[in-house]
């Protein structure tokens, strides 16, 4: 038995395939479109924001004038030259605007850190170096200290390393009494205080 197929319809079939390519059309704009905004979206991206410039120095270069932290170090320089073993006063300063943190290291008197009264001279150099610039011009909430000195690695390498490290909040600083401060007062001022167990022993 034979089975006839019914004629096609030439508008139906014309129809059709305008839905396909209006369909097919729309899909490639869509996609398209996409592609460009999320193109616009990167090439729109904030940069790092740059860091603010420092304000200018008033007058001639001093700890409390410095408003970065190489000059700070080149200030403090001229106030401590070197220290007793010969080795510049402040061999590191830095600034973090997060968390807006200045960070000095200084070599200290005492190559020994079982020399009697080492921590004491330590923590006198320190508060030499805080007195001159706590209330100075520079930007900064929290000061780090450093204080390095010859000791000896796990290896017995022998090598300049941090023994001693203090960290203060400028507002803290500018309620002391500095007249009258001793050295080991400054344990007290110290949001954080760390000393190696061999120092001033």
């Amino acid at each position: 038995m034979a089975v006839t197929l019914p004629k096609s319809d030439l508008r139906a079939q014309v129809i059709a395939a305008a839905v396909f390519v209006v369909f097919a059309v729309g899909i490639i704009v869509f996609a398209r479109s996409l592609r460009t905004v999320g193109d616009e979206a990167l090439a729109g991206e904030p940069e790092e924001t740059p860091r603010q410039p420092a304000p200018p120095r008033r007058g001639p270069l001093t700890p409390m004038s410095a408003t970065t932290a190489r000059d700070l170090q080149a200030a403090l320089l001229q106030v401590f030259g070197n220290n007793a073993r010969g080795m510049p006063s402040v061999v590191y300063a830095d600034y973090d605007r997060y968390p807006d943190r200045l960070h000095l290291a200084l070599p200290l008197d005492d190559a020994d850190l079982r020399a009697p009264g080492a921590t004491t001279r330590a923590l006198g150099r320190m508060r030499d170096v805080l007195e001159t610039f706590y209330a100075g011009d520079m930007q900064w909430t929290w000061v780090l200290v450093t204080g390095t000195a010859p000791a000896h690695g796990q290896n017995g390498t022998l090598s300049e390393s941090t023994v001693i490290r203090a960290q203060f909040s400028r507002d803290r600083l500018r309620r002391r009494d500095w007249r009258h401060a001793k050295p080991d007062d400054l344990k007290a001022a110290a949001e954080q205080y760390w000393v190696n167990l061999d120092l001033g022993r």
